[in-house]
């Protein structure tokens, strides 16, 4: 029979914990949930003979003495598992005070669902490496349990940076359409008076039209954001990629249109390729808006069909702005990739450590870098042509089947 002990802080129900454990447990297991350390240490005395499989020590507002607590539980049951779940300074404090935490597992106070079922599945794996009486047993040991360890927080580190850049790229993709928007009834605000009635009509029916299409792009990013809560997954669709760019004009209309920019579309209408919808409507919806963006009045922009090989379509978006000067952004785009097949050993070793950017260090870059690691994640490049004063121009490929 499996036993799980857990003791928390007096708190308000930690109804996620409760659920994760409820899932994580066996049908035959048992669950004994304590919020008095006496009565703990009472019932771990009381049953040493049945060794539980795991126990749960959370802090809420650790105090000094929780020290002395986590190092008694340890010494009475070094053969399991303890999964101490509290903030980070309290955890790094115990850390630098305590050599002997080999069977201690340590999770932030700020869990997710998936954090806590990593650490869960990370206590399963090495449990039963463990010698219920005296702790690891062998060195040997010692290091495939430091191996797990390894792993399972390398697939934790996988997910947060998946919900990181899930979080910007919706913060991203919904920028440009508000600052359109405040655009728009600045115009109204500041020349109400002077504006013919119709002009006034006419400015309220594309504001309202601009926050339709803001709202369906919401609706649409938190969708892809729900199924993509975990990792990162490729769902390929036939997509008409002019159909598609058109209502990403549409869309950066707003803000275009008060500046007098032409976009012009002219991706032939019968061009289809096999992608995720989602990734490659982004990466145009990044693109074009950055355009818009630093491309000064009555300046074009272009999104083009630029090359086909058979395997891959290369789509490039052009403006005649400013052009791009910072080293961050050069560096990254430093690399043109003409196949976009991955094959060159050295292009893409180049694009693994492009991806490798901090996300919060790229300063006036994280849409460019959202639109390379999406491009790269459905199985294509991108590259970058600029001159300073003259414009820019982003390729990327997509594969056509």
């Amino acid at each position: 029979m499996q036993l799980i002990y857990c003791y928390t802080q007096p708190q308000p129900v930690n109804c996620l914990l409760k659920e994760t454990l409820a899932k994580y447990r066996n049908s035959d297991s048992k669950l004994f949930w304590f919020e008095n350390k006496e009565l703990f240490l009472d019932a771990l005395r009381e049953n040493r003979k049945t060794i539980p499989e795991l126990i749960i020590l959370q802090f809420f507002k650790p105090k000094h003495e929780d020290f002395d607590f986590i190092r008694i539980v340890n010494q009475q049951m070094p053969g399991t598992v303890k999964l101490v779940i509290a903030d980070p300074v309290f955890v790094q404090d115990f850390q630098k005070k305590n050599s002997d935490k080999a069977s201690l597992l340590f999770l932030n106070n700020n869990y997710d669902r998936k954090e806590l079922e990593i650490m869960l599945d990370m206590s399963q794996s090495i449990s039963h490496l463990l010698d219920k009486e005296a702790g690891y047993k062998s060195d040997k040991i010692v290091r495939e349990v430091e191996k797990q360890v390894k792993e399972k927080l390398s697939k934790l580190v996988d997910a947060n940076t998946s919900k990181e850049k899930m979080l910007l790229t919706i913060a991203h993709d919904l920028k440009s359409p508000f600052t359109g928007l405040t655009g728009l009834m600045d115009i109204l605000l500041q020349n109400w008076n002077s504006t013919e009635e119709y002009e006034k009509k006419k400015l309220i029916s594309d504001a309202k039209k601009m926050l339709n299409n803001t709202y369906k792009l919401l609706v649409e990013l938190l969708e892809w954001a729900n199924c993509q809560r975990e990792k990162f997954e490729i769902t390929l669709n036939e997509i008409l990629v002019h159909q598609l760019v058109d209502a990403t004009i549409e869309l950066n209309s707003s803000c275009a249109l008060p500046k007098g920019i032409v976009i012009q579309n002219n991706i032939n209408k019968n061009i289809k390729v096999k992608a995720d919808h989602h990734l490659i409507a982004a990466v145009f919806r990044n693109l074009i808006s950055n355009a818009v963006k630093f491309t000064p009045p009555g300046g074009n922009i272009e999104v083009y069909t630029y090359d086909y090989d058979n395997q891959y379509y290369t789509f490039c978006v052009s403006d005649n702005g400013i052009g791009i000067s910072k080293p961050h952004i050069l560096e990254m785009f430093s690399k043109k990739y003409p196949n976009g097949n991955g094959k060159d050993q050295e292009q893409a070793q180049n694009g693994k450590e492009i991806s490798n950017y901090p996300l919060n260090s790229v300063n006036g870059g994280l849409g460019l870098l959202i639109c390379k690691d999406f491009v790269e994640c459905g199985g294509g490049s991108m590259w970058l042509e600029t001159q300073r004063g003259l414009g820019s121009k982003f390729y990327f490929t997509v594969p056509a089947n």
